[in-house]
């Protein structure tokens, strides 16, 4: 006899129309832990329609989402990303009809076929009406990049006409229509080929958003890679650089004039890398300012305003906020239903 082939956990949550109260606020708490979901004139759209079918593929979550007769916005905030920190990456694929979303600060009109990748730990902005499209979300670790490749794959965007979009859409397709005879065992292997492609297929696109067009890719690296090591250090600034890497004002000012500068390079890479200890449970032991001193700011005030003005909260907002995150004290495959569920699994990833 056969062996019985344990199926991949899988759920599927709708809500629609007016005639439930409470229709769409289930779906907005499902989808909490990524977006704060709203629908636009409520009183004005009571045929709404959400649906989506989703299953756990080892540490990624696929799913296949339907929006019609309704204006929904999807929008992930710092506060969002501070309250809810999930160190993950989401990629969605249109497949039908259309929404548009903030990409580097544009308004992009989506289309079939196109793929937009996000870092769950920037903001997003999408407002979508009448669209349908794949989405999965995984921990950022199973791309297996390097900190500083991981650092750009945010706000990337393949169009459909290309070869990269086309070979992503064929693979989540085959995954999409084979997941009820994906055996749930071969689950992660699945995960890791499918964030190893996206991995391989945006390599070039991270590349060119990252880096100086005309600089080489070892110079900045080995820049990025220095200041990375050295964050904590005061006096971390172009002076150091130059000496220690043997680059002149000049050359390193010009190779980091498309960043913003090599002041304001260093800036954000230290208060991200403060964002993301305060953002996180791991480190809610550690005092705020210890925190600072060990990224490199020596002047607290000084610190706490840059800070607010880069993220818009406050560094003792965003520890608050990270400390009063729902957490889910359960396993990811224990039998929770709908909406409840969803929100349970978006919960865990990337904090595992």
């Amino acid at each position: 006899m056969a062996p019985v082939l344990q199926r991949l956990p899988h759920l599927t949550l709708s809500a629609s129309g007016l005639s439930d109260p409470e229709s769409f606020e289930t779906y907005r708490q499902a989808v909490s832990a990524i977006f704060d979901a709203t629908l636009d004139d409520w009183q004005q759209q009571p045929d709404f329609r959400v649906h989506v079918d989703c299953v756990q593929l080892g540490p990624m979550l696929l799913s296949q989402a339907n929006m019609s007769n309704g204006a929904y916005r999807y929008e992930r905030s710092m506060k969002k990303v501070a309250q809810v920190g999930a160190d993950a990456v989401l990629v969605q694929i249109i497949l039908a009809g259309s929404d548009v979303r903030i990409v580097k600060g544009d308004a992009v009109v989506s289309a079939p076929g196109d793929v937009f990748i996000c870092d769950l730990t920037r903001t997003i902005s999408t407002r979508a009406k009448d669209c349908c499209n794949f989405t999965f979300v995984f921990p950022r670790s199973l791309l297996g990049l390097p900190d500083l490749e991981l650092d750009g794959l945010h706000d990337i965007y393949l169009p459909a006409s290309s070869t990269q979009a086309k070979l992503l859409l064929a693979h989540v397709q085959m995954l999409w229509s084979e997941r009820d005879r994906i055996a749930l065992p071969d689950a992660a292997m699945f995960a890791q080929s499918t964030a190893g492609l996206i991995a391989s297929l945006t390599v070039n696109s991270i590349d060119n958003d990252v880096r100086q067009a005309h600089a080489s890719r070892a110079e900045i690296a080995r820049v990025q890679h220095f200041v990375d090591s050295h964050l904590m250090d005061a006096e971390l600034g172009p002076d150091m650089i130059c000496s220690r890497l043997g680059f002149s004002r000049s050359s390193l000012y010009r190779l980091f004039e498309p960043l913003g500068g090599v002041a304001s390079y260093i800036r954000d890479r230290r208060l991200r890398r403060v964002f993301r200890q305060l953002a996180s449970r791991q480190t809610s032991h550690r005092k705020l300012a210890e925190i600072a001193f060990d990224t490199g700011f020596s002047n607290i005030p000084a610190f706490t305003r840059a800070f607010k003005a880069h993220y818009g909260v406050t560094p003792r907002e965003v520890r608050m906020l990270a400390e009063s995150g729902n957490g889910w004290p359960v396993h990811l495959d224990e039998p929770v239903d709908g909406g409840e569920r969803l929100g349970h699994w978006l919960n865990r990833l990337g904090k595992a």
